[in-house]
């Protein structure tokens, strides 16, 4: 399985709500990329974990979506949750809920 490769900053269509720095910011974390190239595949809502997995996977760190390894799993869903999902939802990017662990575009 081959490591795939997130946007640059550049390919991304801000929305116009965000100012330009506050979008390269917020694409400066390649996770935070990987998040939004997760999204482009999809159109609708994701849970917490269902993202986790796609993202570990992508990331090679996971044979396939359904090869639970417990510890990458929960790391990968502990930082979404606790750092690049809130600073999407707070500048509007993306909606997410913490309390029921669901992201929409």
């Amino acid at each position: 399985m081959s490591h795939t490769v997130p946007k640059l900053a550049t390919e991304y269509e801000r929305p116009d709500h965000v100012t330009e720095s506050d979008w390269y910011r917020l694409l400066s974390a390649e996770r935070r990329r990987e998040l939004l190239d997760v999204f482009d595949d999809r159109s609708g809502p994701l849970a917490l974990d269902s993202l986790a997995a796609e993202i570990a996977t992508r990331d090679d760190e996971l044979d396939a979506p359904d090869a639970a390894d417990d510890a990458v799993l929960t790391r990968v869903a502990s930082s979404l949750h606790h750092v690049h999902l809130p600073k999407l939802h707070d500048a509007g990017v993306v909606e997410y809920d913490p309390d029921s662990r669901r992201i929409e575009p």
